[in-house]
């Protein structure tokens, strides 16, 4: 889709520093998965606020080289759809069944995979590296609608960062 937006930070540390989204696209499984409706656990119901949860890898250049084609785009949503096969709820929505209940919707729409690049390393956030909106703006993924469960973002700096956010659920299964 190859966005090429930007958005900068106002921290401290990264007055001039960009993050430019170089292609945003959903991911659909690889086959077929089953449409249905997947409730949420009691305690998800009563949670006051959802929301994603977002998790950081980060990556040496060495490892990166090591690793032959291991961060090749291409080849990460390829890995990606296989597995939305046996994960497919995270390639669903969260939406309201006719009962006026939250649940997970299965239809396979995909979970959203972002490519980004800054002009950053980590050696420019290590010394302050916890969870800050500044951060957060840099390299969590803007997911709307907010239904999507899934959103992954591949941002390579000078040295590589892969972040996901994926809602949390439990699916209960009535029999």
């Amino acid at each position: 889709m190859g966005d090429m937006s930007a958005v900068s930070t106002s921290s401290n540390i990264m007055d001039s520093e960009v993050v430019h989204v170089v292609e945003s696209s959903f991911v659909v499984p690889s086959e077929p998965t089953p449409s249905e409706g997947l409730s949420l656990s009691p305690l998800d119901l009563v949670l006051p606020s959802r929301g994603h949860t977002p998790t950081v890898y980060l990556y040496s250049p060495s490892d990166v080289a090591a690793a032959d084609g291991f961060f090749d785009v291409a080849r990460l949503k390829e890995a990606m759809a296989k597995t939305l096969v046996a994960f497919y709820p995270l390639a669903g929505r969260l939406g309201v069944n006719n009962d006026g209940r939250v649940e997970i919707t299965c239809t396979g729409e995909g979970a959203l995979f972002v490519v980004a690049h800054a002009d950053l390393s980590v050696g420019d956030i290590e010394d302050d590296f916890r969870p800050s909106p500044e951060l957060r703006r840099l390299f969590v993924p803007c997911v709307e609608p907010a239904s999507i469960i899934l959103a992954i973002q591949v941002s390579s700096l000078r040295l590589l960062l892969i972040r996901y956010f994926h809602a949390l659920f439990h699916i209960e299964h009535h029999y």
